[in-house]
């Protein structure tokens, strides 16, 4: 009786051994695809105001790798994107084209990227972060679905 599953186990093991060098045939697609976003006019609107006169890129749709994995966040609401936008364009970029005489500065100083978060970043001790701004390199700006524009 131990000879036979000793024989069984041996032709199990042979079966598989052979059974596993067999060719492959692999598709020339790949399994990993990007979600197609569709443009729409505001996406047109950020390249028309952000992207071509300052180099700028304003992200207001949540994407993991650019926000901060120890916090639990919500994307920015769609129409609270476009106040804050054109808020941070109206209040902060025009000012310093004023100030400065020209587009320039912003291109040459200003933060390349600023994304937007629709929670709050809340802390353990109970605090929250309304904005981050890394490295001179993005500004992350939380809190963003509660901003009333008019007050």
């Amino acid at each position: 009786m131990k000879k036979n599953k000793i024989y069984i186990f041996i032709a199990v093991l042979f079966a598989a051994f052979f059974s596993a060098c067999s060719e492959d045939d692999l598709s020339s697609e790949s399994v990993i695809t990007e979600a197609q976003r569709v443009e729409n006019d505001f996406d047109r609107w950020i390249v028309k105001n952000y992207v071509t006169p300052y180099n700028i890129d304003f992200k207001y749709r949540m994407e993991d790798i650019e926000s901060d994995r120890n916090y639990n966040l919500i994307p920015a609401d769609y129409t609270k994107s476009v106040q804050l936008a054109k808020l941070v364009e109206f209040l902060c970029l025009q000012v310093y084209d004023e100030v400065t005489g020209g587009k320039q500065f912003i291109r040459d100083y200003f933060p390349k990227m600023i994304h937007l978060v629709g929670s709050p970043a809340y802390e353990n001790n109970g605090t929250m972060v309304l904005g981050t701004a890394e490295g001179g390199l993005k500004i992350t700006l939380y809190n963003v679905n509660n901003v009333d524009v008019l007050n």
